[in-house]
């Protein structure tokens, strides 16, 4: 004899609690008990409170730990980075640009400007991961992550490109760079996405 789960379930809803608690007990006779005590034992929960329904356990998510919440621990080594890197990177800007007209009588200033250009747009990637991070949104380390990665793209495009040109004196401060975002990468990219204290802090 076969029977709908989906009839059960509306049958043993239309009971009233008292009922509900004596098929429950007893168990009404013909049903395939393994079938039937499942969708009881649901609807039982359900009614009494005696267990989280699978929707209630979908909405709460993982577990955080609210004592981390906060720029703290290794979070502070990205925050000062934050705020120091575009910083520097205006003193560089003006110091590149006053060793333009040497770079481009030396035949390299095509290169010169590729590498302003390509430096320009990850500082200004840095800035709006800046303002992900201070602001403590929730996208905040997926931006994190994405900037280590088109920061090790761009070291390797630039590296790449000065192979080709022959110009080994760009080649090698493309490849210190890459490899410098290398490590940083590896160390970052998995704490972005695994710490507590990051997924603590990251909500908004």
């Amino acid at each position: 004899m076969n029977f709908d789960p989906a009839q059960l379930h509306q049958y043993y809803s239309g009971l009233s609690d008292d009922e509900l608690r004596s098929q429950h007990a007893l168990g009404p006779q013909g049903f395939a008990a393994p079938q039937v005590w499942h969708i009881v034992d649901a609807a039982f929960q359900g009614r009494f409170g005696e267990g989280p329904t699978a929707d209630q356990t979908e909405a709460t998510g993982p577990a955080v730990e609210p004592q981390l919440a906060g720029i703290g621990g290794w979070l502070v080594l990205p925050a000062i980075g934050f705020v120091l890197t575009p910083i520097v990177g205006v003193v560089s800007l003006i110091a590149a640009l006053g060793r333009f007209a040497d770079v481009a009588a030396a035949g390299y200033g095509g290169l010169y400007v590729l590498e302003l250009v390509v430096n320009l747009g990850l500082g200004a990637f840095l800035i709006y991961a800046a303002t992900r991070f201070f602001g403590k949104r929730s996208n905040a380390p997926s931006t994190i992550i994405a900037l280590l990665i088109a920061n090790l793209v761009a070291s390797a495009l630039l590296l790449v490109i000065g192979l080709l040109a022959a110009t080994e004196d760009f080649a090698l401060e493309s490849g210190k760079h890459l490899v410098g975002r290398i490590i940083g990468a590896a160390l970052w990219i998995p704490y972005f996405r695994v710490s507590k204290r990051v997924k603590a802090t990251f909500v908004n």
